[in-house]
C-alpha cells in the first residue's frame, strides 16, 4: 500500500510539483468507466523494486518495463481528470519522463511504494494540466468569435468546437453516457474531481487517496461528499 505519513520519509519520497500543488487541504456512486482494478493491491512489490533499483543504475530497459506495467492505468487516471484523450496521452507521457528524471528520490520504504509514489506524480501533472485548462478558457472560449447569421449574438468558441471526447467505437447510448459522465466531471473542482476519481475508479481507499493528495482522512471524505452530491444534481435524470 501506499506509505503514510511519516516525518523521516516525506522528502524522501516526494514526487516532483510545486508545494503549492501538494498543499491545498482537502459518501453515494457513480460508474466512470473501467476499474482499475485495485492497482495498489495487485502489483508485485518485489518486481517493482526490483525494476525501481535497475533504473536508478541506469538500465532503460527497466524503465520500459515500468511504462509497459503502469501506462494503461495512469492514461485512465489522467483522462477521467482531464476529460481529453489528447491531453491525458500528453499527461501519461510527461508523467513517465518525470519517473525517468527523477527515479532516484525515490526510495524504497517497507510502508512505501513506486505505484503510490507514481499516482502522486500523475495527480500533480493533472493538477497543473486542469490550471492551463482553466486559463486558456477564460482567455478563449468566453471571446466572441463571429456573429451568426441567424442571431445577432455572438457565438462563442465553447460553442462551435466539436465534443471530442466520446469514442466513436462504442455504442450510440454508451457514447452519450460516457460524454455527459465525462462533462459532469469537468464541472466539479480540481480537487472534488480528483477524489471522486480516485475513489470510483481507480477504487483506492480514503486512506490512500489521503495520502496521495496530502490532506486528512476527513478532508478526502468531505471531498467524495460534495463530488457525489454534485454529480447526483447533474445527473439525476439519467441515474
Amino acid at each position: 500500500m501506499i506509505g503514510k505519513d511519516n516525518p523521516e520519509n516525506k522528502e524522501v519520497n516526494q514526487p516532483i510539483g510545486s508545494d503549492e500543488d501538494m498543499s491545498d487541504t482537502c459518501a453515494v456512486s457513480i460508474s466512470t468507466g473501467a476499474s482499475s482494478a485495485r492497482v495498489l493491491e495487485d502489483i508485485n512489490l518485489d518486481a517493482d523494486l526490483a525494476l525501481v533499483l535497475r533504473l536508478q543504475q541506469g538500465d532503460a530497459i527497466a524503465f520500459q518495463e515500468l511504462v509497459v506495467k503502469y501506462q494503461k492505468w495512469v492514461y485512465s487516471l489522467c483522462y477521467r481528470v482531464l476529460g481529453n484523450h489528447a491531453e491525458a496521452d500528453d499527461i501519461t507521457q510527461e508523467t513517465f519522463v518525470a519517473v525517468f528524471r527523477h527515479i532516484k528520490r525515490f526510495k524504497s520504504q517497507p510502508n512505501a511504494t513506486f505505484a503510490g509514489w507514481l499516482y502522486r506524480i500523475t495527480v500533480n501533472l493533472c493538477r497543473n494540466q486542469i490550471r492551463k485548462q482553466n486559463r486558456r478558457r477564460e482567455e478563449s472560449l468566453d471571446a466572441p468569435v463571429y456573429i451568426s447569421e441567424e442571431s445577432e449574438k455572438p457565438s462563442k468558441l465553447a460553442d462551435v468546437i466539436p465534443d471530442d471526447s466520446m469514442n466513436p467505437k462504442q455504442e450510440l447510448v454508451n457514447q452519450e453516457l460516457n460524454a455527459l459522465i465525462q462533462t459532469a466531471l469537468n464541472s466539479l473542482s480540481v480537487e472534488h474531481r480528483i477524489a471522486f476519481i480516485l475513489h470510483e475508479q481507480q477504487e483506492l481507499s480514503y486512506k490512500e487517496i489521503a495520502e496521495i493528495m496530502q490532506c486528512p482522512i476527513g478532508t478526502v471524505m468531505s471531498r467524495l461528499y460534495h463530488a457525489k452530491r454534485e454529480l447526483r444534481k447533474k445527473l439525476k435524470k439519467y441515474l
